[in-house]
């Protein structure tokens, strides 16, 4: 068996450590994200053409660092992350996204103007739920007003995009309250996503507290906890004490899952 552990930092560690344990250290600010952007664009769709990735970098490269170093001066987090990380998941998120692009089909149906606006709208949605998501609840609502004033240009030495890539609806809410559905190209509110009519209607005999009453925080973390396992990515839902972060994760793998494919396995620790 082989393991590796991946520090914080090495603060506690002795030179003798870090040489009898084969260690290769590199500050993370100083690694940058940049070449993992580089890499990941060799996996996309074939479809992908030069003026798509040409759309692709003037998002990720004119957009991506004001708000990491938004997030690092002005938020508060609920668990430590590195800009490599925050970036990764970005990526993970549009490849989903871009999942319905490896059809030739698919990408065939939409002009070159359409499928501009799909792909700024699935970095908008894939950052929003990266970049801007590790955040406590106390800062959501900065990192909503500094994200729309990034993206549509309105702080200084940050370049201007040539097209407004906000959807019409974050004007009416936060980039939190909104889901991209790229099959369609359409923007949906979180509440629309479940039927109205069966919303809380709880079956006779049920126990108070296996009871699951439908939020958008419920809807929101459920849909995304649901793409990551059908796309095979780890997931990490982090906060206090009693938010409902086990309850948010059961009710996909028990209620959304066909048992006949899929294996729970539950695992406790205790403090």
């Amino acid at each position: 068996m082989n393991m590796m552990f991946e520090p914080m930092d090495l603060e506690i560690a002795s030179p003798a450590t870090v040489s009898r344990v084969g260690m290769v250290f590199l500050q993370p600010h100083e690694m940058g994200w940049h070449h993992l952007y580089e890499s990941w664009k060799n996996t996309l769709p074939t479809t992908f053409k030069e003026d798509q990735f040409k759309v692709l970098d003037s998002l990720i490269l004119v957009i991506v660092d004001p708000i990491l170093e938004f997030l690092r001066a002005e938020c508060l987090e609920e668990s430590p992350t590195e800009d490599q990380n925050l970036v990764t998941s970005m990526m993970r998120i549009m490849k989903i996204l871009f999942k319905c692009w490896e059809s030739e089909e698919f990408y065939q149906q939409y002009d070159k103007k359409q499928i501009q606006q799909m792909i700024e709208s699935s970095f908008v949605f894939a950052s929003c739920w990266s970049l801007c998501c590790s955040v406590k609840t106390e800062s959501r609502k900065t990192m909503n007003l500094q994200y729309k004033k990034i993206i549509n240009g309105e702080v200084d030495n940050i370049p201007k995009l040539k097209n407004k890539i906000l959807p019409g609806c974050f004007d009416r809410g936060t980039i939190y309250d909104y889901c991209y559905l790229p099959e369609t190209n359409e923007w949906q509110n979180w509440m629309d996503q479940t039927n109205k009519d069966e919303i809380d209607n709880f079956p006779k005999g049920s126990v108070a507290n296996e009871l699951i009453v439908t939020t958008a925080d419920t809807i929101r973390y459920g849909y995304m906890q649901e793409m990551f396992i059908m796309n095979d990515i780890p997931s990490l839902f982090v906060g206090p004490t009693g938010t409902g972060k086990t309850a948010y994760i059961q009710n996909v793998l028990f209620q959304k899952l066909d048992p006949a494919k899929w294996l729970i396995i539950e695992v406790g620790f205790s403090a």
